[in-house]
């Protein structure tokens, strides 16, 4: 009894720890984001309305798709979206006047919906990246027009193969992404890395010590 309590208690030290570790990471990344977007929250205070949040929070991403998605996104990880429309323009504008780097900004209102690809079951092919993911309702729209011309695959092979379709962009499980037009990239989209993972683990992390 008291081996197992010594365990548990080992156990629930391993945990704390990660999860400060976690913590401090999403902290210095949101401390980041927050530098980036710091201009445009300051507009929103005095003349937006309807910041709803960055890409990469509106989306929930099935543990081992992390890094696929991650490609797949892009620099549309940590892309902002707005209510409306007029509110992304003022923002954009603001940005651009103070030449403070690249926000990608798609207001909720006037963005073109693309509906996602409708592909047979087969094997090595996972599915569309869209259809993978969990988000609220009134970000479908946004999650779909995003990653819904995005197939994840298992393997490079298998990529090839679907790529050669001419349906759209192949991604596979370990990130690679192949785009129709012929180019192929690798790595981490932002230098922050692992954010769909770091968000899994902060989230059931304190599950698991209770």
């Amino acid at each position: 009894m008291q081996e197992s309590c010594r365990l548990r208690d080992l156990e629930i030290e391993r945990l704390e720890a990660r999860l400060g570790i976690l913590t401090d990471a999403q902290q210095a990344c949101d401390a980041r984001t927050r530098a980036t977007t710091g201009p445009v929250l300051e507009t929103t205070d005095s003349q937006l309305h309807g910041l709803l949040g960055v890409v990469s929070s509106l989306v929930r991403v099935p543990r081992g798709l992390e890094r696929a998605i991650e490609a797949a996104l892009a620099e549309n990880l940590q892309a902002m979206l707005l209510e409306r429309q007029k509110d992304a323009l003022a923002a954009i504008q603001d940005l651009a006047r103070q030449e403070l780097g690249r926000v990608v900004i798609f207001p909720l209102d006037t963005l073109k919906e693309v509906y996602p690809l409708n592909i047979m079951k087969e094997h090595g092919v996972v599915g569309v990246a869209s259809r993978l993911v969990r988000c609220d309702d009134r970000y479908r729209k946004v999650v779909d027009t995003l990653l819904g011309r995005t197939i994840v695959v298992d393997d490079l092979d298998i990529a090839l193969r679907v790529l050669r379709r001419g349906m759209g962009s192949v991604v596979t499980r370990d990130g690679i992404l192949l785009h129709p037009l012929g180019s192929i990239s690798t790595g981490r989209p932002t230098s922050e890395g692992n954010i769909f993972a770091r968000q899994q683990e902060l989230a059931s992390i304190p599950r698991a010590i209770e």
